[in-house]
């Protein structure tokens, strides 16, 4: 995902001055940190758990709002020299694939697995198997009770991402100005067409204004391409003042809820571009530190709520869970999960996915199909 950690790291080694980058690789880590901590607050009041969970902690949420233009950024800034080149669109295509459908795939299969153990397999109904499906194919799926989120609930922003990958697909055939208007027009479209029509499923829910940051993502690249750079002082005023307005609006979230790309999507720019628009002087070892986070970003969100049900399971076994102090909980949940994302992305990860690359020879190819200078309009 364009969002989450690339499984390579921005920053240099040693001392040397890190690559611009870095800053949003660290940034991957923190908003991942962010979805955390927003779902152990979701944990607590899921577990019945005796205490009132601050509504501060909903700020959290917000870390998706940075993946999303994070992931606009990326994807207009690691393909600048793809732009109209014949065979990069479907490299594109694959290496996303590769990226983010294989580790996702397993933790849903893990997830119908469980269900099947725990309720048996006559859980696996028709609906419940159409459902799954659905996940699988990064469709939204509406049931009866209202929902529409994957099997696996923490899939409803990568139906998002696999929205903007095939978009960028087409996108990448033409020019990179026409390119990116298409692209730009097309998404602010979609999201203010949901307003006024109501579309046919699988399509009314990526109406949502989610894509609204995926388009200031796209708009932050030119900046970034162009040269244009801030100070230290002007890049911590706009990330605060970024932080500032995700605290503020909190507290009226159910009123502003379905326009959530128009309302946080400023704010969540405001960070991504304090981060890529202002370059560190100096690696050091927290900033390494951080950036490994980033690299383990895409399996800290993915497996960390599965986690949780895992947790709970087991410590179940041995006493109601919400008799279980809260700061010991809150700790377990927050040290565990970090702890299991590094043993995922190391373990299973990282080596599938330049398993993957290498027998598909797609980093090869994508090097031999982009070489040149991009086209521009």
């Amino acid at each position: 995902m364009n969002g989450f950690g690339t499984g390579r790291r921005s920053g240099p080694q040693g001392g040397a001055p890190p690559r611009h980058l870095s800053n949003i690789q660290i940034l991957r880590g923190i908003a991942a940190l962010m979805v955390l901590v927003y779902h152990i607050g979701n944990e607590l009041s899921d577990r019945a758990f005796p205490v009132a969970v601050p509504e501060m902690v909903g700020v959290g949420s917000a870390g998706v709002d940075v993946f999303f233009v994070i992931s606009g950024f990326i994807m207009v800034h690691s393909t600048a020299a793809a732009f109209g080149k014949p065979g990069a669109p479907l490299l594109f295509l694959l290496r996303r694939i590769v990226r983010l459908v294989p580790l996702y795939w397993i933790v849903t299969t893990c997830m119908v697995a469980a269900l099947a153990l725990r309720a048996g397999v006559a859980a696996l109904d028709p609906d419940t198997l159409k459902w799954a499906a659905a996940s699988y194919a990064f469709l939204f799926y509406p049931q009866a009770s209202g929902n529409d989120f994957p099997f696996y609930a923490q899939g409803w922003t990568l139906n998002f991402e696999m929205l903007f990958y095939l978009g960028f697909t087409v996108a990448l055939w033409l020019r990179r100005s026409t390119a990116l208007w298409v692209l730009s027009i097309g998404f602010l479209a979609l999201s203010v067409l949901g307003w006024f029509v109501v579309l046919p499923w699988p399509v009314t829910r990526w109406t949502d204004s989610n894509s609204v940051e995926f388009v200031l993502g796209i708009a932050l690249a030119e900046i970034h391409a162009r040269g244009i750079r801030l100070p230290g002082w002007a890049a911590t005023g706009l990330a605060s003042a970024g932080a500032l307005v995700f605290a503020l609006t909190i507290y009226s979230v159910d009123t502003w809820l379905p326009a959530r790309g128009f309302v946080w999507g400023p704010p969540a720019l405001a960070i991504v571009a304090a981060a890529a628009l202002y370059s560190p002087q100096a690696s050091s070892v927290p900033r390494r530190a951080l950036e490994a986070l980033g690299d383990a970003s895409y399996s800290l969100y993915l497996v960390h709520y599965a986690y949780f049900t895992g947790l709970a399971a087991l410590l179940a076994r041995f006493k109601p869970i919400p008799r279980i102090p809260v700061p010991l909980y809150c700790t377990l949940c927050f040290v565990g999960a970090i702890g299991v994302a590094f043993a995922v992305y190391h373990l299973v990860e990282k080596p599938m996915t330049r398993s993957l690359d290498h027998r598909l020879g797609l980093s090869r190819r994508w090097r031999a199909a982009t070489i040149g200078q991009p086209r521009s309009g």
